[in-house]
């Protein structure tokens, strides 16, 4: 499942995670360490920075007990991670939060954690996975920013929305990349039998309307990025 190399690599920059099996399944488990500083100037995660370039609050040395799953299919498809120490649940104690969703754990999945909108799963790996630079680039940046809630209440960057919301807001972000037919087709069928409805309807979603959310606030006062996401979703499907 893993070449040699990749094992090397892995034991390279996390020697203290190590290749499980179990039932036919594979897992890589153990300690993620980390010393990760977030330049929000170049919105930029800078993992072992100098301590010359990194200081104050978003210098961040943090340790996490995890568990990397592989998927049959790997490395076509990204692995699902989870935390097995307990830490997100104590963070959601510890701020009262209701829903462990808000913290993008997924609990009608096993609790595994929510990295990124499914969409850009496949912008970011359209053919395979790289574990290291899977684990470099979103799994780390994921409980940096977890650390960083943990200590200030919030997260360090701004965050997608769950569900289609979440989908929507990226695709409004994105929609304009070279390979913009491939990744309104990603977006669309990543969405819900809800969302799609509301993207191939041929009534104009209107702004004042109420929020996909359930809120009951205005879309555009509620979630404004999703609804322009919306509309240019449903103006690319509706015009081709």
């Amino acid at each position: 499942m893993l070449l040699k190399l990749e094992i090397q690599s892995l034991k390279k920059f996390y020697p203290v995670l190590y290749l499980t099996e179990k039932e036919g399944k594979y897992f890589l488990k153990g300690k993620l360490n980390f010393q990760a500083f977030y330049d929000s100037k170049d919105d930029m995660l800078v993992l072992n920075p100098s301590l010359d370039n990194a200081s104050g609050v978003n210098m961040i040395s943090d340790q996490y007990e995890i568990e990397i799953e592989f998927l049959p299919d790997f490395p076509h498809s990204l692995p699902l991670v989870r935390e097995m120490g307990g830490r997100i649940q104590r963070i959601a104690k510890k701020y009262n939060i209701q829903n462990i969703c808000d913290l993008h754990v997924n609990k009608n999945k096993d609790n595994t954690i929510c990295l990124c909108p499914k969409p850009e799963e496949k912008l970011r790996y359209p053919d395979k996975v790289d574990i290291v630079h899977f684990i470099n680039n979103l799994v780390m940046p994921f409980f940096y920013g977890l650390s960083y809630y943990d200590r200030h209440g919030k997260w360090p960057w701004r965050e997608y929305s769950h569900g289609d919301l979440g989908i929507l807001e990226f695709y409004a972000e994105n929609k304009n990349l070279n390979n913009s037919s491939a990744l309104a087709k990603s977006c669309y069928e990543s969405l819900s039998e809800r969302g799609t409805k509301l993207v191939m309807t041929k009534k104009r979603i209107k702004s004042h309307w109420p929020c996909l959310c359930g809120s009951k606030e205005k879309f555009r006062r509620c979630h404004k990025l999703a609804l322009e996401g919306l509309w240019a979703l449903k103006e690319k499907f509706t015009h081709n």
